[in-house]
């Protein structure tokens, strides 16, 4: 299959190189327009070329891995120039692009997709696969729905990927695990880890995965608040050494994606009181934040 990938950070050239090694033709479409790209993963070097107007043309899918809040400004580029049976396949953290991306694209299948798989760039050619995962792929609109083989083409590159008829309940579930963490960590400037050694931070944790779970439930969810609580702990521990996405964007005083996390649940709240995630998203969008330990 011709695949484009639309931003080739971490995650995005975490699938180019097993996506490429599984026999598709790979292209990349970042900043640098027209420049080929190189990936170190794995003791194994790969080239992919640039996608300009001929590869998204004759894109077959197009998998989108930029920031949320990129997500829709970077695909309206191209609105006239995919085919109306090119498959657009969202990954990303938060919830909120694709409301905004079926308004640009009615003809296109597309699909929203999570993995918790991990993945960092410890320079701009090399790549790192820091954990194992999952992901799950699922239908947005009704053409997407007729594309379920996707999940086989992603898990024959990197497994396990599975078929999720639920995908709005794994998104809302990444979305809660988002919101318990990334802000936090954004906050203090602390590792994932740090969350659980300090009684204050950890009582947060714990207010923003019920006030989530109670918005979630409201949405049309079944979501057990404990549950949902025990998983946030497991990702934590599991991640304890890493810094969240968010945190790095805070650090490197970069746009963070706290409207599509933290402010998409804000978004959904209505008149439900939410104090802890209106405190947290009010620090975070003042501008500018400066964490106290920079």
């Amino acid at each position: 299959m011709n695949i484009v990938i639309l931003g080739p950070g971490a995650i995005g050239s975490l699938w180019a190189c097993h996506l490429q090694r599984s026999g598709h033709r790979v292209s990349l479409l970042g900043r640098h327009l027209g420049e080929p790209y190189q990936r170190t993963f794995n003791g194994q070097t790969y080239h992919f070329p640039s996608a300009q107007t001929p590869e998204l043309q004759q894109a077959d899918v197009v998998l989108v891995t930029v920031k949320a809040w990129q997500v829709e400004q970077a695909l309206q580029a191209w609105q006239n120039v995919l085919a109306p049976q090119t498959i657009i396949v969202l990954l990303h953290n938060g919830m909120g692009t694709a409301e905004r991306v079926a308004k640009h694209f009615a003809q296109q299948p597309i699909l929203l997709a999570t993995t918790t798989h991990g993945a960092y760039r410890p320079h701009s050619d090399t790549l790192e696969h820091t954990g194992l995962g999952d992901t799950f792929i699922g239908a947005y609109n009704h053409k997407g729905q007729q594309c379920t083989f996707i999940a086989d083409v992603f898990d024959h590159a990197l497994s396990p990927v599975s078929w999720a008829e639920d995908i709005e309940t794994k998104l809302w579930q990444k979305v809660i695990v988002n919101s318990a963490i990334n802000p936090l960590t954004a906050l203090y400037q602390c590792r994932n880890g740090d969350l659980l050694t300090q009684p204050d931070w950890a009582a947060q944790v714990e207010k923003l995965v019920f006030e989530s779970c109670e918005v979630a439930n409201q949405s049309g969810q079944s979501l057990q608040s404990d549950e949902m609580l025990r998983l946030v702990h497991q990702v934590i521990r599991n991640t304890a050494s890493n810094y969240s996405s968010m945190q790095q964007d805070v650090f490197y005083q970069r746009p963070t994606e706290i409207d599509y996390i933290t402010g998409f649940i804000l978004s959904k709240a209505k008149r439900h009181p939410m104090p802890v995630h209106l405190s947290v998203y009010q620090q975070l969008t003042q501008r500018p934040f400066v964490p106290e330990s920079l």
